[in-house]
């Protein structure tokens, strides 16, 4: 398995959460995330590609937030369906 993740963008995302006073621990109770799930992505055995381990990731910096997708827009009123007499 590729590591998703170079070793300098892991230090500094670990060094983020020193730099902040915070632990692993706080951390994951602070934003509702697994500690397992997080200690996965700081020691790269996740590929943080869904989940816990993904937001993670975005949270820490290491993934960019993903666009939110459009949802399909409704037709018009001039583009609905309708019965002819």
């Amino acid at each position: 398995m590729n590591a998703p993740f170079t070793a300098e963008q892991l230090k500094a995302a670990r060094e983020g959460l020193f730099a902040q006073g915070e632990s692993v621990q706080s951390f994951c109770q602070t934003h509702g995330l697994s500690y397992c799930a997080v200690m996965g992505v700081l020691h790269n055995r996740s590929r943080a590609t869904r989940g816990d381990g993904h937001r993670a990731a975005v949270l820490l910096g290491l993934k960019t937030q993903p666009k939110p997708k459009r949802s399909p827009k409704a037709p018009s009123a001039s583009q609905s369906l309708q019965p002819t007499a």
